[in-house]
C-alpha cells in the first residue's frame, strides 16, 4: 500500500480564478463609456450577486452611481432598499405598472448577475434595452461586444476602484412617483388575506435578520415588500423545489449560530416563511432544530394545500389538498421542551397583531412556529397575472374558479 505524505494537507488549495487582465481593463472601461454616455441608466440586480458573494461591491457601486437601482426577487436584499436611489423589484409584467414603465423607458441597464428563469422574470417578460450592460459570472457585454476570461468579483472591484461619487459623469434621471393605491377589494376583511399580510409581514422584520421564504406564493407576496437595511433574504425560484426553505433555515440557524459563538458576529433572527404544502416535505427538520437548540422563528401560510398549484391546474381537484397538521403536537412529537408556549396561531388581522407583539415571537430562544390561517382560493395578484400570460384560455380558467374577477383582488391588483 502506498502511503501519501500528510504534509501535502497543509498546502493550501489556489482557488482564485483565472483572468485575464487586460480583458477586464477593458471591460471596465467599456461599461463605464457607455454608462457615462446613457441620458437614462438605471442598474439591476439579481441573484448571481448573492451565488458569487459580491453583495459589498454591488452596494458600494449602487452607492457611488445613485442611479435608479432595482431587484429582482432573487436579487432582493443585495441592495440596501431604504436608500433613495432604490426603487422596488421589477419583474416584467408582474411588476407594478409604474415601476415597469420607468425601467422600461431605460436606454441603458446595468444588469449585474441576470437569473434567467420563469419565477425570477415574469415568465420572461423583462424587457432590457439592446446597449445594456451585463456582468455574468464569467463574461461581460457591453452593446452586444464580449469580454471574456473574466471573473465577477474582479470586474465588480476594478469598476467600483475606477469611479468615486464625486468624479461620477453618470446621468442621474428623477425617480418615478409613487401612484395612488387604491385599497384592495378584500381592504375591509377581518380575517387575515393575501393583499395585507406581506407588508404586515416585512413590518416584522429586523436588521441583522436572515429571511427564507418557499417557492409558493409567497415569492409572489412578500418579495415586492420593502424591507430595512442589513436583511439577507433568500429564496429560490430558479429550480422551484418546494421544501427547500425549511432545511435552508436549519442551515442558516446553525451558521448564524457559529458565527456567534466562535466570532462574535452580531446576528439576528432565522425567519423561515412557507406555506402549509411545501412544509409538508421536510418537516422532519423541525425536529433537528429543535434536537440542536436552534431558536428560528417558523411562520406557516395555512391555506390548506398546494395554492400555487391550484391556481396553475386543477383548482378544486384533490391532489391539490393536504393532509392537515395539528402544529402544536407536532414540536411536542419533536420532543420540544415548551411546546404550549412556543406555537402561536392567528386566523384574524387582530389575531396577527397580538401574536407579533409576543416577545416569544420577537425574540426567540427556542423553536418557535406562527400558524397564519389564510383562504385557499386568496392568492396574489401577482400570481394570477403571470399565469394569465399565457393566453385567454388561462384567463378564463382563473375566472372560472374564483381567483378573478367581481369582488376579488384580480389580475393587476
Amino acid at each position: 500500500m502506498e502511503h501519501v505524505p500528510a504534509t501535502r494537507l497543509s498546502t493550501p488549495i489556489d482557488i482564485s480564478p483565472s483572468i485575464n487582465s487586460s480583458s477586464q481593463h477593458f471591460a471596465v472601461e467599456a461599461i463605464k463609456q457607455t454608462l457615462f454616455a446613457a441620458e437614462r441608466p438605471i442598474m439591476f440586480v439579481d441573484g448571481i450577486a448573492k451565488s458569487y458573494k459580491v453583495q459589498g461591491t454591488v452596494k458600494a457601486i449602487a452607492r457611488k452611481l445613485r442611479i435608479p437601482t432595482y431587484a429582482s426577487t432573487m436579487g432582493k436584499s443585495v441592495v440596501d432598499e431604504t436608500e433613495d436611489y432604490f426603487v422596488g423589484v421589477y419583474q416584467g409584467i408582474i411588476s407594478s405598472p409604474h415601476i415597469s414603465e420607468h425601467f422600461e423607458s431605460s436606454d441603458c441597464v446595468l444588469l449585474i448577475g441576470e437569473v434567467s428563469c420563469d419565477t425570477n422574470s415574469g415568465g420572461f417578460t423583462r424587457k432590457f434595452p439592446a446597449n445594456s450592460i451585463r456582468i455574468d459570472p464569467y463574461e461581460v457585454s457591453v452593446k452586444g461586444e464580449t469580454f471574456s476570461d473574466l471573473h465577477i468579483s474582479g470586474v465588480l472591484a476594478e469598476l467600483n476602484q475606477s469611479i468615486s461619487e464625486e468624479e461620477t459623469r453618470v446621468v442621474r434621471i428623477a425617480m418615478p412617483k409613487d401612484p395612488i393605491v387604491k385599497p384592495p377589494v378584500d381592504f375591509g376583511s377581518l380575517n387575515i388575506t393575501q393583499s395585507w399580510v406581506w407588508d404586515k409581514l416585512t413590518e416584522q422584520v429586523r436588521t441583522e435578520d436572515v429571511v427564507l421564504t418557499e417557492t409558493g406564493s409567497a415569492v409572489f407576496g412578500i418579495c415586492y415588500s420593502p424591507i430595512p437595511s442589513n436583511i439577507r433574504f433568500l429564496t429560490q425560484t430558479y429550480y422551484g423545489s418546494i421544501g427547500w426553505a425549511t432545511p435552508a433555515a436549519l442551515g442558516v440557524e446553525l451558521a448564524l449560530r457559529e458565527q456567534a459563538t466562535e466570532a462574535g458576529a452580531p446576528r439576528g433572527r432565522t425567519v423561515l416563511i412557507t406555506g402549509d404544502g411545501s412544509l409538508n416535505l421536510t418537516m422532519q427538520e423541525i425536529g433537528t432544530m429543535i434536537a440542536n437548540g436552534l431558536a428560528p422563528l417558523i411562520i406557516v401560510i395555512n391555506n390548506a394545500g398546494y395554492t400555487i398549484e391550484r391556481v396553475i391546474h386543477g383548482a378544486r381537484q384533490r391532489y391539490n389538498d393536504i393532509n392537515p397538521v395539528a402544529f402544536k403536537p407536532l414540536l411536542a412529537a419533536f420532543c420540544h421542551p415548551d411546546p404550549e408556549n412556543h406555537y402561536f396561531r392567528a386566523e384574524t388581522k387582530e389575531e396577527f397583531e397580538r401574536v407579533f407583539s409576543d416577545e416569544r415571537v420577537k425574540n426567540p430562544k427556542l423553536t418557535t412556529v406562527v400558524e397564519l390561517i389564510l383562504d385557499k382560493m386568496d392568492v396574489p395578484w401577482r400570481l394570477t397575472k403571470q399565469i394569465s400570460i399565457r393566453g385567454p384560455e388561462y384567463t378564463q380558467y382563473l375566472v372560472d374558479e374564483g381567483f378573478i374577477g367581481e369582488g376579488r383582488v384580480g389580475v393587476g391588483g
